[in-house]
């Protein structure tokens, strides 16, 4: 039996055939229609697992406790849920999820929220919250595709900021792995460096760990751009292999 993808490369290219011919060509497959009512689709965010990177810390004041702002990026948040944060792997149980309209007992995908913790966390800019059966990888090590977009090309002697989610680090190109030829769809051997446009496997060694997922996973937590230092210009994009 074929695999979705194989039916829907089999329609396109029929469908391109025609448009080339210009004459009726004789198919007996299902339609298009059919298929794309057939294909599994992949879990969505809101279901995936709890990514909440801590944007900014609101301090007690006027008798309202600490409180962690920022965006859930993946999954759901409940009053009463236990979180663990990273990278310390302290533990607390969620308290309030406070928004602009007011108090909420649950809080999805997207959603801007001050998570109160029914205790006090060492917790900063980038640290992440997630519940502790599904955490990401913590690693100070990353394996990426990387699009080199600046003009000078990649330069391994140097360090570059990573930018990921709301945390960032010093990082180094360790090792570029093979390049890929866009036009063939296939690698090639590593070059010295990657220039403008283009596409390599690289691993970067950082200065302080990261919580990454694959980008197959999750497009905001699965990706990254490397900012250079100097002149604060945007020099590549990745995403987590």
């Amino acid at each position: 039996m074929m695999s979705s993808e194989s039916r829907i490369a089999a329609v396109v290219t029929l469908l391109s055939r025609v448009a080339r011919d210009h004459a009726p060509v004789a198919y007996t497959g299902p339609t298009l229609l059919q298929i794309l009512e057939t294909v599994e689709s992949a879990p969505t965010l809101a279901q995936g697992p709890l990514r909440f990177p801590v944007q900014f810390v609101a301090r007690p004041a006027a008798g309202q406790p600490r409180g962690y702002m920022g965006r859930i990026e993946s999954g759901a948040i409940a009053v009463g849920d236990v979180v663990t944060v990273l990278p310390s792997l302290q533990r607390a149980r969620v308290r309030a999820i406070r928004t602009y309209e007011g108090d909420r007992r649950h809080a999805g995908l997207h959603a801007a929220v001050t998570i109160v913790l029914d205790k006090e966390l060492d917790i900063s800019r980038g640290d992440m919250l997630v519940h502790p059966d599904s955490a990401p990888a913590i690693s100070r090590t990353v394996d990426a595709s990387l699009c080199w977009l600046a003009s000078a090309p990649l330069d391994s002697r140097r360090r570059y900021l990573l930018r990921h989610t709301t945390r960032e680090a010093s990082a180094k190109v360790e090792r570029i792995d093979y390049l890929w030829n866009v036009s063939t769809q296939s690698r090639e051997p590593a070059p010295a460096a990657l220039a403008m446009n283009d596409i390599g496997s690289v691993r970067l060694a950082l200065t302080r760990p990261a919580f990454v997922d694959r980008y197959q996973e999750s497009r905001t937590t699965g990706s990254f751009i490397l900012i250079d230092d100097a002149t604060h210009n945007t020099v590549a994009a990745g995403m987590v292999q």
